[in-house]
């Protein structure tokens, strides 16, 4: 994957005929699996008394850690950086919006899955324990890009490019 990161990179044209793509670029490129499977320890959670409830989980789990980095790389990535070929540049590109709403979108996609993982763990109050601890952790990790980010977009409101927000797209983070 990261061959066809480096020789397709920017000159990549997501098509709207492929709306999963986005999603498919970044699994291939991303590390969220071992985070994912490694939150619940058998001697802490034992397969055969909790296997039914956090496999199911498995799946949001993998954006929920794959939507963070979005969100948290993307001032980095797009703003101080020319990098392009990211999920919410390919998201925008094939949904035919705005960068800014395609963060905007990918914000709401991560709080969704988010607000799914805790019905899910509702009724295992020491899973949803180590969920919300994990989710903590991850944000305060990852912190730093989230700051300067949300420091950053109201200067790129001032700016007209085809990547800046501006304007009623400004997406609301905070």
């Amino acid at each position: 994957m990261i061959v066809f990161e480096c020789e397709v990179g920017e000159k990549l044209q997501c098509s709207p005929h492929a709306p999963n793509f986005p999603s498919y670029l970044r699994s291939r490129a991303g590390f969220g699996g071992p985070y994912a499977m490694y939150l619940f320890p058998e001697k802490l959670f034992p397969e055969a008394t909790f296997l039914q409830c956090y496999i199911q989980a498995i799946p949001d789990l993998l954006e929920v850690i794959a939507f963070m980095n979005d969100v948290f790389s993307f001032y980095k990535e797009s703003v101080v950086s020319t990098d392009r070929n990211n999920y919410v540049h390919n998201y925008a590109a094939i949904h035919g919006v705005t960068v800014c709403k395609a963060l905007e979108d990918t914000a709401a996609s991560l709080a969704e899955c988010i607000r799914r993982l805790r019905l899910l763990f509702s009724s295992e109050p020491e899973m949803l324990k180590v969920l919300n601890s994990f989710i903590e952790g991850y944000t305060a990790t990852n912190w730093v890009y989230f700051d300067e980010l949300v420091t950053s977009l109201s200067s790129l409101r001032m700016r007209s490019s085809q990547s800046a927000c501006t304007g009623s797209e400004y997406p609301r983070l905070r």
